[in-house]
């Protein structure tokens, strides 16, 4: 995160987006306010930490979700209370508590257990329940995946500018560059930043709109979006996911395609699978000792050398958080970077100059700090939900409603994030409103109706009997 030191519009920006969430709220129906806000949010809010003494930062990933919530619970506030938890939610919840735990047992006091539970629950919690309370039905799950479709044409053209004339959107409008320079120089040119954190989030949104894109018009739940035809925005959203030089974002986009048309065509769930387990393998390998960098420079031979260079410098950070994360393995060095291996004598709460270099992924950097307690919680949060819709809504049944195809994209859009967690760290509240919204999905139940047996969706009566706020 970059402390706000940029020009007047950063204050502007992270403070008028108060009343602009509420407005929204006052205009539209809560679920259209809150996924508009989430996407708009996420999109153009500047990367900046407003640090507030005695209380967490303020910043990009606690105004977008924490402002909405308060909103939630103004405008909604019966429908959230009316929202029942299921034990598909134990692993979310688990891993937002772990970083209090964490805190605890190494002996970091109440107030930074407190700070952490509370920005992970900005990050990961507040995000997975909005996603539960508007994101679990047809509807929702429809509107999700417009918006990721909509939130991916607004960033093509900008992604352009940059790709062309170098990431600067973020220093012109808001006064300073929110990454390293370095990171954005690919293949001879420019990958974008626009306003998020890194080159690779964007290049990760890009791939995952194009696939919602291309599930809405291989379903035909819509034609156009914007005015523009979907044949024709498909399309454009993959030359520029190309054109953002994110080789791993191209290669899931590539597999989401693939699984999806064979899920399809197929009615099995087996492609899906394969990706999900993807991530607990490469974890499982590399925890083990299975997957060292002996085997995995064996496999790059036909890689370009900047890239293995680039997965060596990966694999040898993480082998030696490793080896210090394996000497606290059920609840990790809590925060601070305590993680990391410090020169010998300076202690280990932060002091110390870094022995290790820096951690990319959110595997390894949950496993230094929270342990195998964290590691297995985050990595069942982005699962289970998708298990839970596999399960709920097999693939066979995809006949039962003309919007399973939505669903799905959003399970496999879930799992490529999960297989992205592996290499980056990544977080982003968008793909925790996709778990929730399928965490919440009811299952099918078979009725019978004039002699032959059918599918019909069983949905909470709760949520079917409010009435709707506002226009539509």
């Amino acid at each position: 995160m970059t402390e706000a030191t940029g020009n007047w519009l950063v204050s502007l920006a992270m403070f008028g987006w108060i009343p602009l969430v509420f407005l929204a709220f006052m205009v539209l129906t809560p679920p259209r306010a809150a996924l508009a806000c989430y996407i708009a949010g996420w999109l153009f809010l500047p990367v900046a930490v407003f640090p507030l003494a005695g209380l967490p930062d303020y910043s990009k990933a606690t105004a977008v979700p924490l402002v909405i919530f308060l909103a939630i619970m103004l405008f909604d506030g019966r429908r959230l209370l009316q929202l029942k938890p299921h034990l598909v939610d134990l692993p979310i919840t688990i891993f937002c508590l772990t970083p209090g735990l964490s805190s605890l047992v190494n002996g970091l006091g109440w107030y930074d257990a407190t700070t952490a539970v509370f920005a992970k629950l900005m990050i990961w919690g507040v995000p997975y329940l909005t996603g539960r309370l508007y994101c679990a039905t047809p509807g929702g799950r429809d509107r999700l995946a417009w918006s990721l479709l909509v939130g991916g044409l607004l960033y093509a053209p900008l992604c352009l500018w940059e790709i062309r004339m170098s990431p600067q959107l973020h220093a012109t409008f808001y006064g300073y560059h929110q990454h390293d320079w370095v990171h954005s120089l690919r293949l001879g040119g420019y990958r974008p930043m626009v306003f998020m954190h890194h080159g690779l989030m964007v290049g990760l949104w890009m791939a995952v709109a194009t696939l919602a894109g291309f599930a809405l018009w291989r379903g035909g739940v819509v034609r156009s979006v914007l005015g523009v035809p979907l044949w024709l925005a498909v399309p454009g959203l993959l030359v520029v996911t190309v054109l953002c030089k994110s080789l791993g974002a191209l290669v899931l986009l590539v597999a989401g395609i693939v699984t999806l048309l064979g899920m399809r065509s197929l009615r099995v769930s087996l492609p899906v699978a394969l990706l999900l387990c993807l991530p607990f393998a490469w974890v499982g390998g590399r925890v083990t000792g299975a997957w060292t960098w002996d085997e995995i420079g064996a496999l790059t031979g036909s890689i370009e050398a900047e890239r293995v260079r680039s997965l060596e410098y990966r694999i040898v950070a993480e082998d030696q958080v490793l080896e210090k994360a394996l000497l606290k393995p059920v609840l990790g060095w809590g925060g601070w970077d305590r993680h990391l291996r410090v020169q010998e004598g300076r202690g280990l709460r932060g002091a110390g100059q870094h022995e290790s270099i820096a951690t990319d992924s959110l595997w390894i950097i949950t496993l230094g700090r929270y342990g195998f307690v964290g590691l297995a919680a985050v990595m069942l949060a982005l699962a289970v939900p998708v298990v839970a819709l596999w399960r709920r809504w097999p693939p066979r049944h995809w006949d039962a409603d003309r919007h399973s195809t939505v669903a799905w994209v959003l399970a496999l859009i879930l799992a490529i994030y999960a297989i992205d967690s592996v290499f980056n760290n990544m977080e982003n509240p968008i793909y925790l409103l996709i778990a929730g919204g399928l965490a919440g999905i009811p299952p099918l139940r078979r009725t019978t109706h004039a002699g032959s047996p059918t599918l019909r969706v069983v949905r909470p009566v709760p949520l079917r009997t409010l009435p709707a706020r506002g226009p539509r």
